[in-house]
């Protein structure tokens, strides 16, 4: 794996970095979740180069990675969560106790 990343690590942070609209910290992330991928699938990179299938997991991964953002963020069907509602409260006065974020309620 160390050799895996020593050849690809570079390119594939760049990629992540791009995929994350340049947030580091989640493109360090999903680098570092690729390259377990691999560690945990080795059986994926036998017999075919490992660069198209790298860059394929952490496109996967950033797109499951924002589905799930969006789906937490707008997933209250308290009327004070609304986006308006959102917006004219601030940040700092959203009701977060109203809503459970993985149910909804």
């Amino acid at each position: 794996m160390r050799a895996l990343y020593a050849e690809h690590g570079g390119a594939l942070l760049r990629y992540a970095l791009h995929l994350t609209g340049g947030d580091r910290q989640r493109a360090e992330d999903l680098v570092q979740e690729t390259i377990v991928r691999a560690w945990r699938h080795p059986e994926a990179l036998a017999d075919r180069p490992a660069r198209p299938w790298l860059f394929a997991v952490a496109r996967n991964l950033a797109v499951d990675s924002y589905r799930a953002r969006q789906a937490r963020r707008w997933n209250c069907s308290h009327p004070t969560m609304t986006p308006t509602a959102r917006s004219s409260r601030g940040p700092s006065r959203m009701p977060w106790h109203h809503c459970d974020l993985t149910t909804g309620e």
